[in-house]
């Protein structure tokens, strides 16, 4: 069975949500959000460790990340 993770990434944190399954038949296996302290949110180590964090324990066949236009953050 194939999983996904996708993860949306902005600039006060990220959403996440894993899948697994097809695209005909899926479950969602996992989702939530993160959101980043105001020193996490300047410090770009830090918000990596985050979503490292997140992801440790996921195996998945695909990652797909999004992030918004740099006029919006």
């Amino acid at each position: 069975m194939a999983n996904s993770l996708g993860i949306h990434l902005y600039s006060h944190g990220f959403d996440y949500v894993v899948l697994e399954g097809t695209a005909k038949r899926y479950t969602v296996g996992a989702s939530g959000s993160v959101y980043f302290t105001a020193s996490d949110a300047k410090d770009v180590k830090s918000a990596a460790k985050s979503i490292a964090e997140i992801s440790k324990g996921f195996k998945g066949n695909q990652i797909c990340l999004s992030l918004s236009s740099a006029s919006v953050l």
